[in-house]
């Protein structure tokens, strides 16, 4: 599927908001709670939060680095 360069401008920030808070929420939730029967819920919690955070701050610092 090819995009078109504006339309990937547009999703290049939550994209890369997207892979870091899910990466990060989930090494911190192993390191700060380990891995249980609750694992999933205490990710996806953090997850959540995180993502809602990292949103506006790669829109407004990812075209700042880029270019």
């Amino acid at each position: 599927m090819k995009l078109s360069r504006r339309t990937a401008k547009f999703l290049f920030a939550p994209t890369v908001a997207l892979f870091m808070s899910g990466t990060m929420s989930f090494a911190l939730t192993i390191i700060n709670q380990g891995i249980d029967a609750n694992f999933i819920s205490k990710w996806l919690n953090s997850f959540g939060i995180s993502f809602v955070i990292a949103v506006p701050i790669a829109a407004f610092a990812v075209p700042r680095i880029q270019y």
